[in-house]
């Protein structure tokens, strides 16, 4: 059933990663993308095993699971106009992009805090989007 939908996996207890799907649900073009959490049950049997260790951001996308800067930078194709203008960061050689994007990763928590629990969508149609453990 998810193969060919586009999910974005994120830290439910990071507050950065829970700031970006917030960010993402108020500027979406459409609503075409769906989320979960990576420490979810969902997650655990969606996810190959490399990845695992994974613990910021993975998107699923066109069959492929994208991380790191590639995962940050593919969810702009979801986002409104000027937003999408940032694909140009594509153009950085992506193993820049990579270390820019581990810098803030390893530190997210520490700048930016941690929550007990994960942000959950008040809007019906925003549930629905959001994979949890029953899927």
């Amino acid at each position: 059933m998810w193969g060919k939908i586009p999910i974005l996996f994120s830290d439910g207890e990071c507050q950065m990663c829970n700031f970006c799907v917030r960010f993402i649900l108020a500027n979406e073009r459409n609503s075409d993308l769906h989320f979960s959490y990576l420490k979810s049950p969902f997650t655990k049997r969606f996810i190959n095993s490399e990845l695992s260790s994974v613990d910021s951001l993975i998107l699923w996308r066109d069959g492929k699971f994208l991380t790191k800067s590639s995962a940050a930078l593919g969810i702009l194709s979801f986002l409104k106009w000027p937003w999408q203008f940032l694909r140009i960061l594509y153009l950085i050689p992506k193993s820049l992009r990579d270390k820019v994007y581990d810098h803030i990763a390893k530190r997210r928590i520490q700048w930016f805090g941690a929550r007990s629990t994960c942000y959950f969508p008040n809007s019906t149609s925003e549930k629905l989007r959001f994979i949890d453990s029953s899927s």
